[in-house]
C-alpha cells in the first residue's frame, strides 16, 4: 500500500508472506476485496462532510462524471 499527501509519499508498505526474495515494492499484487474497506471509509468521510448521503445514487452529483465509467465497467464484466 502506498499513500500520498499532495506530492509527498507518506506510506509505502509491502511484504511477502512467503518470504520470496524476488518480491519487492514494484511487484504486482491482486487486491480482490481489500478495497471495500477503503471505499467505505471514503464514503463515510463524504457523508460526515455533508457532501453526500447514504441514500444518494452514484449517478447524481457530486459524481455525475463517474456514472458513465461505472456503467462501462459493469458492461465490461459481462464480456467474461
Amino acid at each position: 500500500m502506498c499513500a500520498y499527501v499532495g506530492e509527498e509519499k507518506v506510506v509505502d508498505l509491502w511484504c511477502s508472506s512467503s518470504g520470496d526474495p524476488n518480491y519487492d515494492g514494484d511487484s504486482l499484487t491482486l487486491l480482490f476485496s481489500s478495497t471495500k474497506s477503503l471505499t467505505s471509509i471514503m464514503v463515510a468521510t463524504l457523508v460526515d462532510q455533508g457532501l453526500i448521503t447514504y441514500g444518494d445514487k452514484v449517478m447524481q452529483p457530486p459524481l455525475p462524471d463517474f456514472a458513465p465509467k461505472l456503467v462501462m465497467f459493469y458492461l465490461s464484466l459481462l464480456d467474461f
